[in-house]
């Protein structure tokens, strides 16, 4: 089996990176992004739909640029966000059996916004969901001082370690955040898990990625398995 490239899921480099790339990059890679008014771009993070989207486009864009390729075999890997992709790669490419797929890693990949996940994350994803659905409220899950740092954020378009930083050690979700609608519309298009896959897909997760559960990721593996007894 001759595998000759790796395409690497979007995630987060360091913040001096991001501060040096255009406004429609930075949204395309999921990427905190302000306009004139700091009302906020429109951002993907945590949409693994949409990155693994952006994977497939890639990789036949390779697959097409380079002809000298002896093999058009690849695998897909990503880590925390991009492990997340790399999962919804796999899924996706039950559907869309993309020539030479060989399979996924997803290295403490992001699951499910809903299942024991913690606060910060949560609070990532309202920008998408407010652009996905212009009907909803924020103020509906998130607190006052919810609200006030995810302001912050956006306005000072912070990096994946600046937004962690701004969003601990304040009480940042209503206690009934889980039941609005659009939260749960938004977690079934979005979540990984319990669906079909093609190919084969490593998950690696450790018990030291705080932001992680592990019960969590071997609860959604585990119902992987069941929709896909033969892969």
């Amino acid at each position: 089996m001759d595998v000759q490239s790796i395409i690497l899921s979007p995630d987060h480099p360091a913040d001096d990176f991001e501060a040096s790339l255009p406004d429609a990059v930075r949204e395309s890679l999921g990427f905190w992004t302000s306009n004139s008014n700091n009302s906020g771009g429109r951002v993907s993070i945590l949409a693994c739909l949409s990155h693994a989207n952006n994977v497939s486009l890639a990789v036949q864009a390779a697959q097409t640029a380079f002809l000298e390729l002896s093999s058009k075999h690849f695998v897909v890997i990503g880590y925390f966000q991009g492990g997340g992709s790399a999962w919804t790669c796999a899924q996706q490419q039950a559907i869309l059996h993309l020539h030479a797929y060989l399979g996924a890693v997803a290295v403490a990949p992001v699951t499910t916004v809903l299942a024991k996940t913690l606060p910060v994350l949560v609070v990532a994803v309202v920008p998408g969901i407010s652009a996905m659905f212009p009907e909803f409220n924020r103020k509906d899950i998130l607190t006052p001082d919810g609200e006030q740092r995810l302001d912050l954020v956006v306005q000072i378009g912070a990096g994946i370690a600046s937004t962690l930083t701004l969003l601990i050690g304040v009480q940042l979700l209503q206690a009934n955040w889980r039941e609005n609608p659009f939260v749960q519309i938004y977690e079934r298009l979005t979540n990984n898990g319990g669906k079909e896959i093609a190919g084969r897909l490593l998950v690696i997760q450790g018990e030291s990625v705080p932001r992680l559960r592990v019960v969590v990721a071997i609860g959604v593996v585990n119902r992987t398995v069941d929709h896909s007894p033969n892969t």
